[in-house]
């Protein structure tokens, strides 16, 4: 009938103690509330950490770093992409910070618009010169100046 043998259970109360006393429950907190996401860090090792907003810091990733043997076998595919032109050639994988470190927040090109640039190297050059042609007129002008007291 599926039920199971009789089993004698024997309890011992001996050694439990009842305090006749008011007594509190306090929480120790030994975690972190919920926290929402709020930025992202790389290290030079490769370790993407997470900052959350409760200010917790966690390891979420480590990046791999693929180190090619010739760059001419790459072919370069658009938006900073490269793949290799061959479908044999195989890339070394390492993580972050064996072989080379990470730098988190550097630019690989230059971000300078060159035209704009070139605008701004103009207009500080002829203001110079104007300036420099102002303080050679001042000159010539003190000198005449000088000139005429005697």
């Amino acid at each position: 009938n599926g039920a199971a043998s009789p089993q004698s259970i024997t309890v011992d109360v001996s050694k439990i103690k009842q305090v006749a006393s008011d007594f509190i429950f306090y929480a120790n907190q030994d975690g972190f509330a919920k926290g929402d996401l709020i930025g992202v860090a790389v290290t030079e090792d490769g370790i993407v950490k997470g900052m959350y907003s409760n200010g917790n810091v966690k390891n979420i990733a480590r990046l791999a770093v693929a180190t090619f043997k010739d760059k001419e076998m790459l072919v370069r595919k658009g938006n900073n992409l490269y793949l290799p032109n061959t479908q044999t050639y195989t890339p070394i994988i390492t993580p972050g910070g064996i072989l080379s470190k990470v730098r988190s927040g550097f630019l690989e090109l230059s971000n300078v618009d060159i035209s704009r640039e070139f605008i701004n190297l103009i207009t500080a050059q002829r203001a110079y010169q104007a300036n420099a042609r102002v303080i050679t007129t001042d000159d010539q002008i003190l000198q005449e100046a000088m000139n005429i007291k005697r």
